[in-house]
């Protein structure tokens, strides 16, 4: 519990997603757009005691870059912004869900 009497709260977003990308070709460089759908999971822990989650529907878009540092291996680099609405905790409504997600990678083509 924080000196001001009010508890902390931890929220765990976990999350299914399914995209579509939209890539241009360019050599050794390919920059990519990206939209989707998924579902949301919230999980909340409120004051260490109290424990709840809450799922959501929501879409997500974003971009990247995929570098090929060899004819079939690429460094990624990525950025979605995950919108989503209103979700429940045990004791407090939050009126967004939404927040960003950075992401770096490898990928093997086979």
């Amino acid at each position: 519990m924080r000196a001001d009497g009010i508890g902390a709260t931890t929220l765990k977003p976990l999350y299914l997603d399914g995209n579509l990308v939209y890539n241009w070709e360019g050599g050794a460089l390919h920059p990519y757009v990206t939209a989707g759908v998924g579902m949301y999971k919230y999980r909340s822990t409120e004051s260490g005691v109290v424990e709840g989650s809450d799922t959501k529907a929501g879409f997500n878009l974003g971009g990247g870059l995929e570098y090929f540092v060899a004819r079939d291996a690429t460094v990624t680099g990525e950025a979605l912004y995950h919108k989503v609405g209103e979700f429940t905790t045990p004791l407090a409504v939050f009126t967004d869900g939404s927040f960003w997600s950075l992401s770096i990678g490898l990928k093997k083509y086979f």
